[in-house]
């Protein structure tokens, strides 16, 4: 119940919050329109939840449940050892921890070492923030991270609705409506950060190729690339060339576009 009704508070405040952001402003488009996909979005991780709960209810392999269960672990050391969990919050001294902590997680050490990063260990430590917030009651997760995908979405929706004008309700309908886009950005999985990573990264992008220079904003592009690769590293790796690319055509008055995308592209 408790759980409930924290969901049902946090919704209310983003819904405040859409309702009143600057950022949620766009031109043919109502706040009202935002708050709606917002509400089916809640709607479509609920759904996910209870297709997890009573459907396939075994909770080691649901992966709305591996990283949240994880999460807890980390959480539950803040009232015990706040060092700790700072620590491993952060990543400092992690090794440390493998056999206290890590090992009692199920998703935190891989069973293959790639040498990459282990893009786990960011939507576990994101549901340990959240758990802060939550108190451990999971719906509030969905909530926080049905909010992030839309701001996210809406970075989306703002990068490109100044090239496409007159479509701009057909442009509303691909970014934020698809159902496979409602339905995997709206639960607590990987999905939801990488749509907020991402979308805010493309915002700040059009920000410093349109605008003159501003430190805040490349600020903010860094921040968002480098949450976009540790949420999904192979989606930073292939959005690069296009931001390389289209940064130089800008910079050369946009002459022979396709030659220069070819010829980036080939090289990387």
């Amino acid at each position: 119940m408790l759980g409930v009704i924290l969901a049902a508070a946090y919704s209310i405040l983003f819904i405040f919050l859409i309702k009143r952001m600057s950022f949620f402003s766009i031109d043919g488009i109502t706040k009202k329109w935002l708050m709606g996909v917002f509400i089916f979005k809640l709607l479509a991780g609920t759904c996910l939840w209870f297709i997890y709960t009573y459907y396939y209810p075994k909770r080691t392999v649901a992966d709305i449940f591996k990283y949240f269960d994880d999460g807890l672990i980390m959480y539950n050391t803040l009232y015990t050892k706040p060092m700790d969990f700072l620590k491993m919050f952060f990543g400092v001294n992690d090794d440390a921890f493998i056999i206290t902590y890590y090992s009692a997680m199920k998703f935190w050490l891989l069973q293959y070492d790639t040498g990459l990063y282990n893009e786990n260990t960011t939507l576990i430590r994101f549901n340990a923030l959240c758990d802060i917030f939550s108190f451990g009651n999971y719906h509030v997760h969905t909530v926080f991270i049905c909010f992030l995908s839309l701001t996210g979405l809406t970075g989306i929706y703002k990068s490109f609705s100044p090239y496409l004008p007159d479509k701009r309700i057909g442009l509303f309908i691909i970014v934020f409506l698809v159902p496979s886009i409602l339905f995997w950005s709206s639960a607590v999985l990987k999905e939801g950060l990488v749509f907020f990573a991402l979308g805010m990264c493309l915002f700040y992008y059009f920000k410093l190729v349109k605008n003159k220079f501003s430190s805040a904003v490349l600020v903010g592009f860094i921040f968002f690339f480098f949450l976009l690769s540790i949420s999904k590293l192979y989606v930073s790796l292939v959005i690069t060339p296009a931001f390389i690319t289209h940064a130089i055509i800008t910079k050369t008055n946009y002459r022979w576009p396709e030659l220069k995308y070819i010829l980036v592209f080939s090289i990387l």
